[in-house]
């Protein structure tokens, strides 16, 4: 009979992860909302800064699993710990970064530690509730966590406006030291933590090297063009490489990812569902600051305020729904909950250039929300528990990983149907301005800075406005093209939740397949 934590432990469990989950969001947030400003102080172009983005979400993403392997290996703890230290030393680099470049691998060296906390982190937080009490636990850890969601946005524009950019990620030291001090007072888990783990190298090397072909092919190609050389033979190695991993794990003896949890069905279906939703989400979220600073002339601050519905909505909807679940499982919620985002983001399609935040963004951001507060808490459920007991590190790490892999392959995804309608709106309008042949070479180069392109000092007063006026609505049609088609994919997200419904409904203890 195990022995189950005081509640004075549980606590601690609870703020532990809730503070570390929360803070890698957080962060994250903090470095979109900051992206545009972060973007003309250091002259990058908006590959460059796609790739600030983009090369923390690679690292995640492709060594989630190896993080949550450890985990279960090694003790969630233990893990946790070093993780905690590797991200405040990585966030500290980032801080004193003074070039693009620099900033660029700093975020690779952040993007490893998280790999490792976050899904020890929830693992954790399973492992040390009872299966009856999960849904309540993640409901809590959820609410908490999620408090930290505003930090990241309001921190960044506060820095941004206030300060400077490089105190976005001073932040994270006192986040970090709070996390660990809380960390001392968790016992060794009662629950899971049955199974052994290994390293699989060639595993991690694959899955790195595949996705970042497939990153750098879709960032380079909207900056180089897509028959570049260079671009080309990434994307064929990316075709090559993704099948070979997947060919390799089915045959390794201990591979990173256990192809034998994808004959359950309820493993696979909470996977796809996350990975279709947070391609939807995650892109949407990203491309949002740039459309409020760059089009709407919202300061970085009041960027960052704009997502606080989001915030509002899972702290407020998290405790109730984990309630829910415990009662009536959380198959209604994610076959319901997407559609809800889907329409928000249709909604949000629709914003005119020459709209405003509180008439065009801020109430499909609502229905964004409400849609999102009734989906993370059920989600999260289902998939620390898809691959049965013992083994919630490596499903975290999994289903983490999905949605990392989402976000990755989304956002670039976003940054290319946002740089070809960009790109594609504004030459059509370049013609009606009357430059002469240096005014118009001097605007065509920029062009891949999209918003943050400079007019040249030889515009007059009304050739600057209209200039002005026409790179805002080229954006708004690119930014348009984008979010439609991830409103598309969090419809799909919901589709799936409804072929779903019973094997998400059912409790964690009955969704053990036979053949596993």
């Amino acid at each position: 009979m195990p022995i189950l934590l005081t509640k004075s432990q549980e606590k601690k469990v609870l703020m532990t992860t809730a503070i570390v989950s929360g803070m890698g969001f957080a962060d994250m947030m903090a470095v979109n909302t900051a992206l545009p400003v972060m973007q003309t102080q250091l002259g990058m172009d908006a590959a460059s800064a796609l790739w600030v983005a983009e090369i923390y979400l690679l690292f995640v993403a492709s060594l989630m699993m190896m993080g949550g392997a450890l985990g279960d290996r090694f003790g969630y703890r233990r893990v946790l710990r070093y993780g905690i230290l590797a991200f405040a030393a990585s966030s500290l680099l980032c801080a004193v970064s003074t070039s693009g470049d620099m900033l660029i691998f700093a975020r690779a060296t952040q993007g490893l530690a998280a790999a490792f906390v976050l899904p020890s982190s929830l693992a954790l937080l399973n492992a040390c509730f009872p299966p009856d009490q999960r849904g309540k636990a993640i409901g809590s850890w959820t609410a908490i966590s999620s408090m930290m969601i505003p930090l990241g946005p309001l921190a960044g524009g506060a820095a941004v406006d206030l300060l400077s950019w490089h105190w976005i990620f001073i932040i994270n030291l006192p986040l970090c030291a709070a996390a660990f001090l809380f960390l001392r007072g968790v016992p060794k888990p009662p629950f899971g933590q049955t199974a052994t783990a290994h390293l699989d190298i060639i595993g991690i090397i694959g899955i790195t090297s595949g996705l970042g072909a497939l990153v750098f092919g879709l960032l380079e190609g909207a900056r180089r063009g897509f028959g570049d050389d260079l671009v080309l033979v990434s994307l064929i190695a990316a075709a090559v490489l993704l099948p070979l991993l997947i060919i390799y794990e089915a045959i390794c003896k201990h591979p990173m990812l256990p192809l034998w949890m994808f004959r359950r069905r309820v493993f696979v279906l909470v996977n796809v569902q996350t990975f279709l939703f947070f391609a939807g989400f995650q892109g949407s979220l990203f491309l949002l600051p740039f459309f409020h600073i760059q089009v709407y002339g919202l300061t970085a601050l009041q960027a960052g305020a704009a997502g606080l519905p989001i915030s509002i909505a899972i702290v407020l909807l998290s405790r109730p729904v984990g309630k829910l679940m415990d009662k009536h499982g959380a198959g209604p919620l994610l076959a319901s909950a997407p559609f809800l985002v889907a329409g928000g983001l249709f909604w949000l399609a629709q914003a005119p250039a020459d709209g405003n935040f509180f008439r065009h963004v801020l109430p499909a951001l609502a229905v964004l929300a409400t849609g999102l507060g009734f989906f993370i808490a059920p989600l999260t459920t289902v998939a620390l528990n898809a691959a049965g007991e013992g083994r919630s590190g490596l499903a975290s790490a999994v289903n983490n990983s999905m949605a990392r892999i989402a976000g990755l392959v989304s956002v670039a995804m976003m940054g290319v149907l946002l740089t070809n309608g960009f790109t594609k709106n504004l030459a059509t309008s370049l013609d009606a301005l009357g430059l002469d042949p240096e005014q118009m070479k001097l605007i065509t180069d920029q062009v891949h800075r999209l918003g943050a392109l400079v007019p040249p000092a030889s515009l007059s007063q009304n050739q600057a406005a209209a200039l002005d006026i026409s790179v805002r609505t080229a954006f708004t049609a690119g930014f348009s093209d984008a979010v439609l088609v991830a409103s598309v994919s969090t419809v799909l997200a919901g589709f799936v939740g409804i072929i779903g419904l019973k094997a998400f409904s059912r409790p964690a203890s009955q969704s053990e397949d036979r053949n596993t």
